[in-house]
């Protein structure tokens, strides 16, 4: 499986969720928050090539990960997810929600 199919994956899975949609429109109850986490960990167990996946909020600085919840100033792959913040995504997928997909793609791409 290539870099592009486990993108298209992604993103035809995120744009097809409801909970991932409601995410962007700041919906942030606890019980949200945990079924978004565990959404992202079935995302993970179900596929080998992704390690970690994680979704940002723009308008509240939100990251949501398969395993938490923080500010993007507590972010550990900040850096990443800044560099996939800033690049061009080529499939079009709106970056201010879908951050991680291509911070994701650019830990892939520079992974030696």
């Amino acid at each position: 499986m290539s870099l592009r199919s486990i993108e298209m994956m992604m993103i035809g899975t995120i744009s097809r969720n409801s909970t991932l949609t409601s995410f962007g429109g700041m919906e942030n109850s606890p019980e949200f928050i945990i079924g978004l986490s565990q959404l992202l960990q079935s995302m993970v167990d179900t596929n080998f090539l992704i390690d970690s996946i994680y979704v940002y909020r723009a308008g509240d600085g939100a990251v949501v990960s398969d395993q938490t919840k923080l500010s993007i100033d507590q972010f550990a792959d900040r850096a990443y997810a800044e560099v996939g913040l800033n690049a061009q995504s080529p499939s079009g997928v709106p970056r201010e929600l879908f951050g991680s997909l291509l911070a994701e793609n650019a830990r892939i791409t520079s992974s030696p």
